[in-house]
């Protein structure tokens, strides 16, 4: 066989279709190593029968890849070949016959909320602290950082970016935003920095993926996490975090480049909200939103579902819809109020005129105490539990005594 036959059917296959550069690189690995594989026993790699392409998977089971990765070194052997086969260049396709079975990534322990904030107070220099940002807070991965360029800072809508060349893809963002801790940080390592590159280690040498899986393992131990942090286990902080805290799931995909929803299952499948809190019921709130009282509660549903929005918020948003409905029941009931009208004197005067029972009574006087808590900035009192429960009550008395007609006041 002339090997400049299946050299120039690599070129042409590599570059066939629309395929990111990181592809590519994989594709073109993947292919080298098994030309390898065929030179080291002899083998013809433009007549070879389906026996010998399963004795290379055979081959890569025995030294220790991992099924996911497998799956990827046979299947682009599979589309190579069929490649060929669609130019006339050999004529069969011996992988054809592989079959792979559907399995889920292993699960990945990756560090909390609390403990990125520890990793990043441990750090002892602005190379450190870039490198969890980098990792931990924008979900790069490790040759993505490794590759960052200082070129490829900008500003997208008056945010910071570091552009990600690499990234393609219609639904995939070619950029992830740097918080203004991480910008600081950069922005400290503008002197001596070795040609471009945005991150490096001393002495003025590039990164590569043992010295930054170095100063993870030294910060993870520093920090007292309970195993060997690795830079994968800070990449996928960002898709895990992001899930557990109700981000919207979209912008996790475009943010992250992850379209395999495999890969973000284990995640996925251990943040189950209640069913409450399905987004039919969302979505139906405000199809058939009314003016009624109760709908005003769904609009403290979501700000409790807001990683973002202080508890507190949704809390002080749940006392005044309950507020909103005890005025308009005192007036449907012609109830007559003296004083100032609030949660207490609302449900006392409701109370009196045998309109609610004691317990309703009790419930009122909670509310207010949490959603003066709120409302007087006294957050502190008021986590997420207490705001939950604000609301659930509030949705039992509203249920419990309805307004006979809905009112716009």
């Amino acid at each position: 066989m002339n090997p400049r036959v299946w050299e120039n059917e690599v070129v042409a296959f590599l570059s066939h279709g629309r395929r990111s550069a990181g592809t590519r690189v994989n594709y073109e690995r993947d292919l080298s190593q098994f030309s390898k594989w065929c030179t080291t026993l002899g083998y013809d790699r433009m007549s070879m029968d389906p026996a010998q392409t399963h004795e290379y998977l055979a081959s890569l089971k025995r030294v220790g890849h991992a099924p996911a990765t497998i799956e990827r070194e046979t299947n682009v052997l599979r589309l190579f070949y069929e490649f060929m086969l669609s130019r006339g260049t050999v004529d069969a396709n011996p992988a054809s016959s592989f079959r792979w079975t559907s399995h889920k990534p292993a699960s990945r322990a990756v560090p909390s909320i609390d403990e990125l904030r520890l990793l990043w107070e441990a750090c002892k220099n602005d190379i450190q602290r870039t490198a969890v940002g980098l990792l931990g807070f924008c979900g790069l991965r490790p040759g993505e950082v490794i590759d960052a360029s200082v070129t490829d800072l900008g500003k997208v809508d008056g945010v910071a970016i570091l552009r990600l060349p690499n990234r393609q893809g219609a639904a995939i963002r070619p950029f992830v935003a740097l918080p203004d801790q991480l910008v600081e940080s950069i922005a400290n390592l503008r002197e001596d920095r070795p040609a471009n590159s945005l991150i490096w280690r001393h002495p003025n040498r590039p990164h590569d993926r043992n010295s930054l899986r170095a100063i993870l393992v030294a910060l993870g131990s520093r920090v007292g996490i309970p195993y060997v942090l690795k830079p994968l286990d800070l990449t996928y902080c960002l898709r895990a975090l992001a899930i557990e805290h109700g981000l919207p799931y979209a912008e996790v995909v475009r943010s992250v480049g992850e379209l395999d929803a495999r890969r973000l299952e284990g995640w996925v499948s251990g943040s189950a909200g209640p069913v409450s809190e399905h987004p039919a019921l969302h979505i139906a709130r405000r199809i058939f939103r009314t003016d009624s009282t109760v709908d005003f509660l769904g609009d403290a549903d979501d700000l409790l579902g807001i990683t973002d929005v202080h508890p507190a918020v949704a809390a002080a948003h749940g006392g005044a819809a309950l507020e909103r409905h005890l005025r308009l029941l005192t007036e449907e009931k012609n109830v007559v109020m003296t004083g100032e009208g609030k949660l207490s004197a609302y449900g006392a005067r409701l109370k009196g005129a045998r309109v609610i029972d004691n317990r309703a009574l009790h419930l009122i006087g909670r509310i207010q105490d949490i959603r003066n808590a709120a409302a007087h900035g006294r957050f502190e009192d008021v986590p997420y539990e207490e705001a939950k429960w604000l609301i659930e009550n509030a949705r039992t008395i509203m249920m419990q005594y309805p307004l006979a007609t809905p009112s716009s006041a």
